[in-house]
């Protein structure tokens, strides 16, 4: 019986979840419209009434319901004023789409628009109108579900489909890369698959890196040595970290092929490459 127990002892320390490294490194990356104050408004004579500020209110969260982007980051760099996280390069391409194209700034203008004409009786909604617009914003949440507004797109690379992002404030904990790459170890990850997120909540898989591939095709592009896992994850995982049972990021999520319970990403020494990259730039 005394065996046995040490036995058991070795095999729950051997399977620790080091889940405290993965929280606090966790970011949740949603872009979405808001209704905000005009920017080049002079509102000094401006008055906003109790009825309106609900009713923007009851807007932004019906429009927060609504993201464009849903996905997954962590922590990488932070300072007293901003946090670099690490996330997919598509994913950024498609921040980048939403807050700064044409067409979506012209959509947000006619969703004022259409906003208005709907609720004509309601007088509040003309004065909604001359002092508020609707615009794309994204954040990353972190763990715990304090947002955080990101700022730029600091550092990207198609190549390897990863992509730094600067956020504000000075929040969450860096993570250590591997110094290996945890080839058919227990491996561990956290996201919003499925563009799930619940703050306090957030999905939590494990698997196995099954070694790495020298080259993956996916559609019309190539990518070069990358990690393929046993992780079952859907679109909103893309950017999340793998960590080892030390709490070591191995790489990252990028595909999922759902079909086969598989998923892939960039390499443990791809990422370190890239995190010496933006080191360089921002410090």
């Amino acid at each position: 019986m005394k065996y046995t127990i040490v036995l058991l002892s070795l095999l729950l320390l051997g399977f620790k979840i080091p889940i405290e490294k993965i929280k606090s490194s966790y970011g949740h990356i949603q872009a979405y419209y808001i209704m905000r104050p005009k920017q080049d408004v002079d509102c000094d004579s401006c008055f906003n009434s109790a009825e309106m500020l609900k009713e923007i209110s009851k807007i932004n969260e019906k429009l927060m319901s609504m993201s464009y982007v849903k996905a997954s980051s962590f922590v990488a760099i932070r300072n007293k004023e901003s946090t670099y996280s690490i996330t997919s390069d598509h994913v950024c391409k498609e921040l980048n789409f939403f807050l700064k194209d044409i067409k979506f700034k012209s959509l947000a203008s006619d969703l004022l628009k259409t906003m208005v004409k709907t609720n004509s009786e309601n007088k509040v909604y003309l004065d909604i109108e001359k002092m508020y617009e609707i615009a794309p914003v994204a954040y990353v949440y972190n763990f715990w579900g304090l947002k955080h507004q990101i700022k730029e797109i600091t550092l990207s690379s198609e190549k390897i489909d990863t992509c730094a992002i600067r956020s504000l404030g000075s929040w969450g904990e860096p993570v250590n890369f591997a110094k290996s790459g945890c080839i058919y170890e227990k491996i561990f990850n956290m996201s919003s698959t499925g563009g799930y997120y619940h703050k306090g909540a957030v999905s939590l898989r494990e698997g196995f890196i099954n070694n790495i591939t020298e080259e993956l095709i996916i559609e019309d592009k190539t990518f070069k040595n990358v990690n393929i896992y046993t992780l079952l994850v859907k679109p909103g995982s893309s950017g999340s970290a793998v960590f080892n049972s030390k709490g070591e990021v191995c790489g990252s999520v990028n595909i999922s092929f759902i079909r086969v319970d598989l998923s892939a990403g960039a390499s443990y020494s791809d990422l370190y490459l890239f995190y010496t990259q933006l080191q360089k730039k921002i410090l």
